[in-house]
């Protein structure tokens, strides 16, 4: 291999202008001439460029630190309910501190057939195979001290829920004794104990009312009769479960003051049910993946995906080409220029990205679309020449199942806010610029830089959540709110190495023409909203073959 590379270095370059490159769109085939492409392009990236110029890691949203209602709008309900329970109106939950990485590895392997039907006219199919691979860091509360609050235990410890029930239980039978109490000696003053009872009536009344509203937030925060309550309950030893069993405490004595009167066994103390320890990332997962709890997200650990991208049909019609005469074609000499238009029809073959997944990328965007592009090719002498490439691409409305935001920038989406939507993604512009110096007939070298303009997509459809499904109130959702921070203007830079058999063959020196490239493509700044900060590495083989048409004894073979 190493004796092949020297003497292709050591080549002469009177055709040096024979060497292709992968993104020579402003060349056409000659007729009966099949292009064969497979690649294998990798990419990763484990960072966004976001609004304002801002990186973000590719799970932004669950790093903070401290994980609470602004991040997940759907405990806002468990909030309010450990801040009546407690009596502290300026209560704040807290998962506390998380750091969420991701790295997103995309592999995809295109393959493609073209075909030169006439010289000014190449038609071209391809489909890729993406595979995908997230690899997800999480840690919850590094500290392990930090947050007040964790997932609640009666939701996946049966002792817990008991324990709850047992509290709650015991606060209702109270205050149903002391009721039948009350309303006995109303009855008959003169009853046992009535004399202690009716003095102090209107402090009796006071505690059952105070006994009836802690029950009911037991049940609502920890659980009771109907089954688990919130989602995260206090942890033990925080100010806020002090609180609560500082509360159980009083309330259980003033109890006992007046079981004691009327001469009852005095009640036990016993407190609900807390979180043991600040919450972990088992908590995490746990709130992310379990159905019950309202979010069913795939695992933070790796995911793999394999499936077919976006396919595309296309036609270059070459309109002008100064290299008409086989003369200047394989001995060029001075400025030449070619042109041609490329109209472009995508389907939509590719998976978006999952709703149930926080880090896939999807295979594609699923989307039908039609594009036309505009390539034109400068070349002065045998090695230098360049490309200036204008694409556009207009997808086509269609409908998706997405989960709509309550709120922009929402951690977590739960499950309930799914439905189907009205989609239009962004249209999109770019331009790229490849300059390129061809060293001999089989090497060349070029960079490109590409500058993309993409703009937002939109979204239209309602959904409305009433009370039963939120646990707080009606919510009336918008799906415009998921088009937020979609569009955005990237540019990318790149360089490139390829080696070509093209001219030994068409001098009949090798039997397979081909074309082997390596390109590395980096985004190196956008603009707008979200975007991958990627980089790419892909190596593209191109084998030429002539089906059709013929070629005159004596002349050389057009690839």
């Amino acid at each position: 291999m190493l004796l092949v590379v020297i003497v292709a270095l050591s080549a002469g370059d009177l055709r040096a202008q024979t060497v292709s490159a992968p993104e020579d769109e402003a060349r056409t085939l000659p007729v009966g001439v099949f292009r064969f492409t497979v690649a294998d392009s990798n990419a990763r990236y484990s960072e966004l460029f976001g609004p304002g110029g801002h990186n973000t890691a590719v799970l932004g949203g669950l790093n903070t630190d401290s994980l609470g209602v602004r991040q997940l709008p759907s405990l806002a309900p468990a909030q309010t309910a450990i801040q009546s329970l407690t009596g502290n109106s300026g209560f704040q939950l807290s998962l506390g501190q998380v750091i969420a990485e991701a790295s997103v590895h995309k592999q995809t392997i295109p393959i493609a057939v073209e075909a030169g039907i006439t010289r000014w006219l190449t038609v071209r199919a391809s489909v890729p195979i993406v595979s995908t691979r997230t690899d997800v860091f999480a840690n919850v509360n590094p500290s392990r001290f930090g947050g007040n609050v964790a997932l609640n235990p009666s939701l996946v410890l049966p002792a817990a829920l008991a324990a709850d029930r047992a509290v709650y239980s015991q606060f209702i039978r109270a205050n149903s004794t002391l009721t039948q109490a009350l309303t006995g000696c109303v009855r008959n003053p003169g009853g046992a104990n009535c004399g202690t009872i009716l003095a102090d009536s209107a402090a009796l009344r006071a505690l059952i009312s105070q006994g009836s509203a802690f029950a009911a937030g037991l049940a609502q925060v920890y659980g009771g009769g109907s089954g688990p309550g919130a989602t995260v309950v206090p942890v033990n030893g925080t100010t806020a479960q002090n609180e609560v069993n500082s509360k159980d405490a009083t309330l259980t004595a003033e109890y006992n003051t007046f079981f004691h009167a009327l001469g009852l066994p005095a009640l036990t103390t016993l407190t609900p049910y807390a979180a043991p320890s600040a919450a972990a990332l088992g908590d995490l997962e746990t709130l992310i993946t379990n159905p019950a709890l309202g979010y069913a997200y795939d695992t933070l650990q790796t995911v793999t995906h394999t499936g077919i991208g976006d396919a595309q049909l296309s036609a270059t019609v070459r309109l002008f080409d100064s290299f008409a005469s086989d003369t200047l074609r394989w001995a060029p000499h001075g400025w030449n220029v070619r042109t041609a238009v490329t109209g472009v029809i995508q389907i939509g073959t590719g998976k978006p990205a999952s709703q149930f997944s926080l880090t896939d990328p999807g295979t594609g965007t699923g989307a039908n679309a039609i594009g036309v592009h505009s390539a034109t090719d400068v070349m002065l002498g045998r090695h230098l020449w360049g490309s200036i490439i204008v694409r556009g691409n207009y997808p086509l409305a269609d409908h998706q199942v997405e989960r709509i935001p309550s709120v922009t920038g929402e951690a977590l989406i739960p499950e309930i806010n799914a439905t189907t939507v009205g989609r239009q993604l962004g249209s999109s512009i770019e331009l790229e610029l490849a300059p390129r110096y061809v060293i001999n007939d089989y090497f060349s070298v070029s960079t490109t830089y590409l500058i993309h303009h993409q703009a937002a997509d939109h979204y239209t459809g309602t959904l409305t959540l009433d009370s039963a499904m939120t646990g707080y109130g009606t919510v009336q959702l918008d799906a415009s709110t998921l088009g937020a921070n979609t569009g955005y203007t990237a540019q990318n830079w790149g360089f490139g190495v390829t080696m070509s058999t093209l001219n030994a063959a068409s001098r009949g020196k090798v039997s397979i023409p081909l074309d082997i490239s390596y390109l590395h493509t980096e985004t190196f700044a956008s603009t707008g909203g979200y975007l991958p900060h990627q980089k790419s590495d892909a190596v593209v083989i191109r084998v030429y073959v002539r089906l059709f048409g013929t070629v005159t004894q004596g002349q050389r073979r057009d690839w």
